[in-house]
């Protein structure tokens, strides 16, 4: 069973999902693996950063840790080990049918996804497991895995409504980001700001941020990053900004 798991990425996502023990994305699970776990089996997520993202076979993956930067983002971080597995958010790359994966409908409870823009759109939730799932004309389009009922009270602000985790992010449309830069040149050694703005209401997942060079020392997971210019006279930084599946950048160049 391992092997056929491997080696048939899509599948392997239902069958863990039909188990009745299973609460777990392919060894991951939510508030008890962490970062290491994450290395270890997909060799993925390596920089410390609040959040990552990667490519699973024919699935785009998304993981949120905890963590100090996480602090003001996700209350109960200081509480947790550092790097824990918050959120596992998984979407198709083709929407699946919901019958015939092996979901047993008896353990979830449907609910209305709250946006005049939703109507196709249907919601599914197994409380007691931690399984979201967000449906598009009857077809699986997103599968959030989350923390079981009896453990969200280690990190209750974040678990407290479990519908938002596929109501709030990317309900039906692709989210615009403007990314506000410095404007002109900047001198080295000065700290200079990055501001992301979105259409997307998206409170569960963290803005992921890149710069080509310079260093990061404030704000990563949120709308605001501060970067420290010493030593890139006559350089281009180039900072990136990523929401889910979305992505925007612009350069700002240092004076010679």
């Amino acid at each position: 069973m391992l092997k056929l798991k491997l080696f048939v990425p899509t599948l392997s996502l239902f069958l863990l999902v039909g188990n009745a023990k299973a609460k777990d994305w392919r060894g991951i699970v939510p508030l008890a693996s962490t970062r290491e776990d994450v290395i270890r089996i997909f060799k993925q997520c390596s920089e410390v950063n609040p959040s990552c993202e990667f490519r699973a076979g024919h699935e785009n993956v998304h993981i949120e840790f905890s963590g100090t930067s996480t602090s003001r983002l996700h209350e109960c971080s200081k509480q947790l080990r550092p790097d824990t597995v918050l959120l596992i958010e998984v979407i198709p790359e083709k929407a699946l049918d919901l019958k015939p994966l092996g979901i047993d409908r008896n353990r979830l409870r449907v609910f209305k996804l709250n946006s005049p823009t939703s109507a196709k759109y249907r919601g599914y939730i197994d409380d007691n497991r931690g399984l979201v799932v967000k449906t598009y004309e009857g077809k699986v389009v997103q599968l959030d895995y989350i923390a079981e009922a009896k453990d969200r009270h280690l990190c209750q602000s974040y678990y407290e409504n479990p519908e938002s985790f596929v109501e709030d992010i990317f309900l039906s449309h692709t989210p615009a980001i403007a990314l506000n830069c410095p404007p002109g040149k900047t001198q080295a050694g000065r700290r200079i700001s990055f501001l992301a703005d979105t259409t997307a209401n998206a409170p569960k997942i963290t803005f992921l941020w890149t710069v080509s060079t310079g260093r990061i020392i404030a704000g990563q997971g949120t709308r605001n990053i501060t970067v420290d210019t010493t030593g890139l006279q006559g350089q281009l930084i180039k900072a990136t900004v990523t929401l889910g599946r979305v992505t925007a950048s612009c350069d700002v160049q240092i004076s010679p």
